[in-house]
């Protein structure tokens, strides 16, 4: 009896596993890998590594999105953070700065800005993670209307959480 539980056990743990994994799809480029929903797309833009998004809504024409940007050559993380803030206030009308940190993110000294503006009429809101890694600028954004960012923001963290070196 408990070798038939136990055996009914793994097989209800391996097909919940496999149902957990296949929701998940992966992407590899430029030595940058990230996990993302099996029902997101994949964007292909210029400047972006990695470009993926949430599917399209009839309810909303604002998805939440999440991209890898890689600048070569780049040793100075805070002269390039500066630049980047001044940057976005160019694109976005009335950015603001909601905090700046100096945080650890995959072992590498990084700055975390998470900022709101209007790009194109539609409040916006983003968390943008910079770090310099072997003399190049990894930048990881996720980006949402600012009315569903909060709700969209566990997705977008576990992409964050499932960055990795190849």
């Amino acid at each position: 009896m408990m070798k038939k539980q136990f055996l009914l056990f793994a097989v209800l743990a391996l097909l919940t596993f496999q149902e957990v994994s296949a929701q998940i799809k992966e992407i590899n480029r430029e030595g940058v890998h990230i996990e993302y929903p099996q029902e997101w797309k994949e964007i292909k833009m210029p400047g972006h590594v990695i470009l993926v998004k949430e599917p399209a809504s009839e309810e909303w024409g604002v998805q939440a999105t999440f991209d890898v940007e890689i600048h070569d050559k780049v040793h100075d993380l805070d002269r390039f953070v500066e630049n980047y803030k001044k940057e976005v206030k160019g694109f976005a009308k009335n950015c603001h700065l909601l905090s700046e940190k100096k945080i650890k993110f995959k072992g590498y000294k990084a700055v975390e800005l998470i900022c709101t503006g209007v790009v194109a009429g539609i409040p916006i809101k983003w968390k943008t993670i910079m770090l310099v890694k072997d003399g190049k600028l990894y930048k990881f954004t996720s980006t949402n209307a600012l009315i569903r960012y909060d709700k969209t923001e566990p997705v977008t963290e576990k992409i964050f959480q499932s960055v990795k070196w190849e």
